[in-house]
């Protein structure tokens, strides 16, 4: 659910009062306000959900308390707001233990731009993580469309450059540049 806070002011308190407890990991006053408002785990809130906003935290254990007792949607609600989904969050921290953690949960690596956040990281885990979205089923030539620019389509290894260690070894793995694919 899309939620617009200039039509109710009590949504706009109730989501700064969750957002704080996320961020400061205060699992108990979270329980409380997700049981009192158990949709909450399905806001979109400036393209992002509680889940997502974790993950971008690297609150990792409010995250799996999202997933495990209040059944957050992993992969957002494809359609609804276009939210960031908490696999590409996780993917640009580089946390490669969540990565699996989400995928094992039922993450989708070919929504969002999971492979992208994962290579614009730099982090030391990139590689690993394309490796681990690739066996969960990731299409290393996944096109994504750049801000809703359906004529400017591209791929992960368009994102990265030749210069770039990643480039060969997503080269090894397939992948292609979009101009390359048929």
């Amino acid at each position: 659910m899309v939620v617009d806070f200039s039509t109710n002011p009590e949504l706009a308190k109730c989501y700064a009062r969750v957002m704080g407890a996320i961020s400061c990991e205060d699992t108990e006053f979270l329980a409380n306000e997700l049981t009192d408002n158990p949709d909450l785990v399905n806001w979109v809130v400036c393209r992002s959900t509680l889940l997502s906003d974790a993950c971008n935290f690297q609150k990792w254990e409010t995250a799996k308390l999202l997933i495990e007792v209040y059944h957050a949607p992993i992969d957002g609600k494809p359609g609804v707001g276009d939210p960031i989904l908490p696999l590409e969050n996780t993917c640009g921290r580089g946390n490669l233990e969540f990565v699996r953690y989400l995928l094992e949960h039922g993450a989708d690596p070919n929504l969002g731009r999971p492979a992208v956040a994962a290579v614009n990281s730099r982090r030391p885990d990139s590689l690993a993580i394309i490796d681990l979205m690739v066996k969960h089923g990731l299409n290393i030539n996944n096109k994504f469309d750049m801000f809703g620019d359906f004529n400017n389509m591209r791929t992960v290894l368009d994102f990265v450059a030749p210069a770039n260690p990643l480039y060969g070894e997503l080269v090894k793995r397939g992948a292609k540049h979009v101009k390359d694919l048929k």
